[in-house]
């Protein structure tokens, strides 16, 4: 008799499984948590990519569209300050509070144009519309690893 057993007939150890789910659970509860206080967080109107830069213009909301604000626009300076790097742009020269206006030097077609915006609140439903499908999908893609395994 043959005492060796395959990879398929050892018992698995439930304790590791415990802690894989409850890490798991941790997380989807961390960043749940993480989707409610960004409901509070400033919304500028517009978004850049890392692929684009700092300083372009990559997605614009209802808020920036309506100042004039548009893709590709390439901004040179925010209230008077140019920035090279994404940390300057989010942390040191945009007035984050909600009524606060940020006048922006976009150039576009070789010009500079002054366009103003004011910084108001995503909401909500824009951080659901934004990081919601992401987390849906994490859910899903985790309960079908926990209905197969």
């Amino acid at each position: 008799m043959n005492s060796k057993k395959s990879l398929f007939e050892l018992p698995i150890n439930r304790v590791w499984v415990l802690l894989a789910m409850i890490a798991i659970a941790g997380i989807f509860a961390l960043y749940a948590a993480n989707i409610i206080r960004w409901r509070n967080s400033p919304d500028f109107g517009w978004r850049t990519t890392y692929e684009s830069g700092p300083n372009v213009v990559a997605q614009v909301f209802d808020r920036a569209k309506t100042a004039g604000l548009r893709i590709n626009d390439t901004i040179v300076a925010i209230n008077g300050k140019t920035y090279k790097t994404f940390d300057e742009l989010y942390f040191k020269i945009r007035n984050n509070e909600p009524g606060s206006v940020n006048t922006y030097s976009v150039l576009r077609e070789g010009k500079i144009v002054e366009i103003s915006i004011v910084t108001g609140r995503i909401g909500i439903w824009s951080v659901l519309n934004r990081s919601g499908t992401i987390f849906v999908i994490g859910l899903l893609y985790v309960a079908m690893g926990v209905i197969v395994f």
